[in-house]
């Protein structure tokens, strides 16, 4: 089978339903996964297959399935779920990976896979593998391959996400636009569960999106932003596979798609290495000075770039100093802030304690 290359992406595959994936495009996935599976594993792989609310997404589903049992593996149809959803069946059922079909934000006539494999993603090369099977006619036939479902995993995944984060320190109030995605058949009562307020917009699971799709501006102002922070080359690859550094640049390219006026910074520098907190003073001191607000909550006087003219110090909850930097950031307030006697030393317009 000849499918074709452009489909077979860095981080996914993905194209449109019925012109570029085929419920036999899927097929042909599934089973070359299922191939790569036995390589990697050296046994018949146990597969969860979860897939989104789009129109498309049942027959693709099967398709996965049937490639799968034709490969001689085991496929767990888990339904329809999010992304992360799929993720937390990898972990928590007994199987070997998952395989998503999700055409993640774009319009509802795209389609695609998401895959993982051993606790790992299935990316870049592994991907091309893929096509190679798919298109050598090198996809494994074995006997022994099954089908079988499970329906309890949307409820286990939001007892997880309660169990793991209620009780919430105070009550939010919380709009949450679904969009009417996947996110619909669990988001709004996870977080009613934890004790938030939640007013719900477009929560019925209609995968045509009927109130709005992704906007195409935000593809662009997108790639604009990673440009703008020097970090294009990461456009798709996943959170998962960055640095700490790279992750924290990406949110704030994704922040400067909507155009916000101020840029919240909460204790930035956390879990970076040196250079990284160096690369991010940086970008901050650029955002600054191109007329964004920055607001930085932080416990290290280091990180208070020279372009932030107001500081506010706190102490338990109560406002110890408040007014223009050079008159609040001084040795004697700071050591009475943190109890200990200071000496603040000045260098390239930054603050350094000793």
């Amino acid at each position: 089978m000849n499918l074709p290359a452009t489909i077979f992406r860095q981080y996914d595959i993905r194209g449109l339903v019925d012109k570029e994936l085929t419920p036999a495009a899927a097929r042909a996935v599934g089973q070359a996964y299922t191939t790569l599976a036995w390589e990697r594993l050296g046994k018949a792989p146990r597969v969860a297959v979860g897939r989104d609310n789009r129109p498309s997404g049942a027959r693709l589903a099967q398709g996965v399935c049937e490639g799968i049992t034709a490969a001689g593996g085991a496929a767990l149809d888990v339904g329809e779920l999010p992304t992360p959803a799929l993720y937390f069946a990898t972990k928590t059922l007994p199987v070997d990976g998952g395989i998503q079909v999700t055409g993640s934000h774009n319009p509802p006539e795209f389609n695609g896979f998401k895959m993982v494999l051993a606790h790992d993603a299935v990316f870049g090369d592994d991907i091309q593998d893929l096509y190679k099977l798919i298109n050598d006619g090198k996809l494994a036939a074995k006997p022994g391959g099954s089908t079988t479902s499970h329906r309890g995993l949307l409820t286990a995944y939001s007892g997880a996400i309660v169990q793991r984060n209620a009780p919430l320190a105070r009550r939010f109030k919380v709009v949450v636009d679904c969009g009417n995605g996947v996110t619909s058949l669990v988001a709004v009562e996870t977080l009613r569960e934890l004790g938030a307020e939640v007013v719900a917009l477009f929560a019925e699971s209609d995968g045509t999106f009927p109130h709005h799709h992704p906007d195409p501006e935000h593809v662009i102002l997108a790639e604009a932003a990673l440009e703008r922070l020097g970090i294009a080359h990461l456009a798709g690859r996943p959170v998962s596979h960055m640095s700490s550094g790279e992750a924290k640049r990406t949110l704030i390219a994704r922040a400067l798609v909507h155009k916000p006026q101020t840029l919240l910074f909460d204790e930035p520098s956390n879990a970076l290495d040196i250079g990284a907190q160096l690369q991010l003073r940086e970008t901050m001191r650029e955002l600054a000075q191109s007329g964004l607000g920055i607001l930085l909550v932080t416990h290290h006087v280091s990180e208070i770039i020279p372009e932030i003219e107001r500081v506010i110090l706190l102490r338990e909850g109560r406002i110890l100093a408040d007014g223009p930097k050079s008159s609040v950031l001084t040795a004697e307030h700071l050591s009475n802030l943190f109890g200990v006697t200071v000496r603040l030393v000045r260098q390239d317009g930054f603050l350094h304690l000793c």
